[in-house]
């Protein structure tokens, strides 16, 4: 039996959900986000200066031999916005918030490494959705302890503490950099 899902989870920070992205920029190492990303109309009521969409897209695909997972980390720009676009300093923190989605993306590929899969279907399924719930409501968390801590990048000298360990988790997870994972189940 073949059996594929595709689910998308997003963490929307201070927006309103979206009903399909017809754009994404997946995180990547080498590209950092610009003011031009950020396409979404202003939300005249919040109280922050931008706001950025993150989430994570995972899909797995099931063949009784092999679990193909894979996890990507994705910016949205027409939900992303921002009422200026000359501060680099607040820039910088909006890409923190996409480094903070491709954390957790990694910390998902890891828990789907570490996992016990069974080569039962149903068990695969309950398996996999309990792990991307799990890292949605974590990573949403530390968004939230992120932007609380530095109340939106006003505090430089706190800021410059989440940068270093914002950095420093990315390193931590380069081992699962890798967007897709094969993984051979157990037998029952």
């Amino acid at each position: 039996m073949r059996l594929l899902l595709l689910s998308v989870f997003g963490l929307f920070l201070l927006s309103s959900s979206i009903k399909k992205p017809a754009e994404k920029i997946f995180w990547t190492e080498s590209e950092m986000l610009s003011w031009a990303d950020f396409k979404g109309k202003v939300k005249a009521n919040y109280n922050s200066t931008a706001n950025s969409a993150v989430g994570i897209e995972t899909s797995f695909y099931y063949d009784r031999v092999m679990i193909d997972i894979v996890v990507k980390c994705y910016f949205v720009p027409k939900e992303s916005w921002t009422k200026t676009k000359k501060n680099i300093y607040l820039l910088k923190h909006e890409q923190k918030h996409f480094d903070v989605g491709e954390i957790y993306a990694r910390k998902m590929r890891k828990r789907f490494q570490q996992a016990n899969f069974s080569n039962d279907v149903e068990e695969i399924k309950k398996t996999y959705a309990d792990i991307v719930n799990n890292i949605n409501k974590e990573m949403r968390a530390f968004q939230i302890e992120y932007d609380e801590a530095t109340n939106h990048s006003i505090k430089k000298d706190v800021q410059e503490i989440w940068d270093t360990k914002i950095q420093e988790e990315l390193e931590s997870l380069a081992a699962y950099s890798n967007h897709e994972i094969i993984i051979s189940p157990t037998e029952k």
